[in-house]
């Protein structure tokens, strides 16, 4: 089916990016990632010939027909993202089985290549392949150039720290801290902050569950509604088929659509690996057959650009804090591509309703607007969750600092390098700052401070600029005890958000529903009533 499926565009990205995304979970397992991958793909053709056909059944109009090519990828988008979500935290459940194991053989031979071996033959099937690729990469001497290619296809960022952890005592040797084996102590750490993480994702699943039935349901409800409305007052026939019944469908349809990608934004704020759009690469760059095209599209991004470089500037450094998969170029190409299918899509459907030209030409624009900014809101949600998660990064980033404080020969830019290895938000900054380290080291850690305002962040930042004076361990005598401190208020406050979303999802998850039960009941016998009140009432005065 893949093989039929890769032979058109759109069709072909879909099936690329999901079995990249299967090659991160199943390495070196091509049966697998293909098995994984069919199955994928074919549940989610079952979801889309079911909920098109369902739609359609309702009526066979262009209405219906855009609204169902609408909806399914995004009932899709949902699926993949509950899927891989699913599949990361079983993974993460079987690594954190295979850390505690690594523990126990680590302390009983105190050899790592022998206790990885051993962990790797008592761990899981799908933990033995993450295990087999460190392992066979550990055997490379090339370290920076072996840590960039695992950092492109590691699961996240606890592989690529126990990664980082196997690597320190191979080339250097395990430490012994006042808590025993350095090594040990940060396995043990890994694995609370692993705990922490499936503990989270099942809060999170609980607080979400059923949100995305809810937000859908009036989609599915609305003709129902509809024909047993008619069925008992056949008067109602003329309204639902009148101007004002058609936008009353269409409101309900936008507020479904557009709460339910709320919903799956704020359960999954972003995804670390999602592979470009074939599409939106060949309308921004061209391609070697319409060169001229390609001059076109940079001269006309670059005049913009540099007219509008702060604007521009802002937006690539929002891109980079929310992982997203475009530059500013093709961001731009996006936000233009969903401007003309919106403008387009609400043109077409304003056809088969009798509205004023005027009126017709009015919300063909403001779906085109819609459109345009669409991606930008998208993008500014995602960073307001990734601005939620900001200490949960800070503390990755003093657990990384923790690993490697006691190697031998460890410098500024060498824990620069690990910090910006597992950063999401601040990975921009900490590779701005390595870049300029060499020149003038404190003037560069000045300005990573600079329009940062979390006190853990800074303090970090200014116990680097003490290893200017200070032995590295010395600089970061207190590390543990503030992420310990940090650990316990985290934990409260990631309650206390995931409180709120929650709240939030849960009352914006019944909009749609509330709207559908105004616009295609209540209204509608309410304007029935008072028309057969006044019927009546002329009827009585004659």
């Amino acid at each position: 089916m893949h093989k039929w499926l890769e032979k058109f565009l759109l069709e072909r990205e879909l099936v690329q990016r999901v079995i990249f995304r299967m090659s991160v979970l199943y390495p070196g397992s091509r049966r697998k990632i293909m098995d994984e991958t069919k199955k994928l793909l074919a549940v989610k053709a079952i979801i889309s010939i079911a909920a098109f056909i369902f739609l359609i059944s309702f009526e066979m109009s262009l209405y219906w027909i855009t609204l169902a090519a609408v909806l399914v990828p995004v009932i899709n988008g949902a699926y993949e993202a509950h899927v891989y979500s699913k599949i990361n935290i079983r993974l993460l459940e079987q690594f954190e089985d295979f850390l505690n194991d690594m523990v126990f053989q680590y302390r009983y031979c105190n050899n790592l290549e022998e206790a990885l071996a051993d962990t790797i033959m008592n761990a899981r099937p799908e933990m033995s392949m993450h295990g087999n690729l460190i392992n066979e990469l550990l055997s490379k001497d090339d370290y920076e150039e072996t840590i960039e290619y695992y950092k492109s296809i590691c699961p996240d960022s606890y592989f690529l720290m126990f990664f980082s952890m196997c690597y320190m005592v191979k080339t250097e040797g395990d430490k012994a801290d006042e808590g025993g084996s350095v090594f040990i102590n940060n396995l043990n750490m890994l694995i609370a902050d692993i705990n922490d993480e499936i503990n989270l994702s099942a809060k999170t699943d609980n607080a979400f569950s059923g949100l995305f039935m809810v937000t859908l349901i009036p989609l599915f409800a609305m003709k129902p509604m509809e024909q047993w409305a008619v069925g008992n007052v056949p008067g109602l026939a003329a309204h639902y088929e009148s101007s004002a019944g058609v936008m009353g469908t269409i409101i309900v349809s936008l507020l479904s659509i557009i709460i339910f990608a709320m919903i799956k934004k704020m359960k999954y704020p972003y995804v670390k690996y999602a592979k470009k759009s074939r599409l939106i690469e060949l309308l921004t760059y061209g391609n070697d057959e319409n060169g001229a095209y390609a001059v076109t599209v940079a001269a006309i991004q670059n005049a913009l650009i540099n007219r509008r470089y702060p604007q521009y500037s802002r937006l690539a450094a929002l891109l980079g804090k929310t992982c997203a998969n475009v530059n500013v170029r093709e961001f731009k190409t996006k936000q233009v591509l969903c401007c003309i299918v919106g403008g387009l899509m609400i043109l077409l459907i304003g056809a088969e309703v009798s509205m004023h030209p005027m009126v017709r030409a009015g919300t063909a624009a403001a779906g085109a607007v819609a459109g345009y900014w669409g991606p930008w809101f998208a993008m500014a949600f995602s960073f307001e969750a990734v601005k939620n998660n900001i200490m949960n990064e800070v503390i990755r980033l003093q657990a990384t600092v923790q690993m490697c404080m006691y190697q031998d020969g460890i410098d500024v830019p060498g824990i620069l390098s690990h910090m910006e290895m597992v950063a999401v938000y601040f990975k921009n900054a900490l590779a701005k700052t390595i870049d300029g380290y060499d020149g003038d080291g404190i003037q560069a850690l000045e300005e990573l401070k600079t329009g940062e305002y979390n006190k853990s962040f800074l303090r970090l930042v200014d116990g680097l600029a003490a290893c200017d004076v200070l032995p590295v361990p010395l600089a970061f005598a207190n590390i543990g005890r503030e992420r310990e401190f940090e650990i316990g208020k985290q934990k409260i406050r990631e309650d206390k958000v995931l409180d709120n979303k929650s709240a939030v999802a849960k009352f914006v998850a019944f909009i749609p529903m509330m709207a559908a039960i105004l616009l295609k009941l209540i209204l509608p016998f309410v304007m029935e009533g008072m028309n057969s009140l006044m019927a009546f009432s002329s009827e009585f005065q004659m």
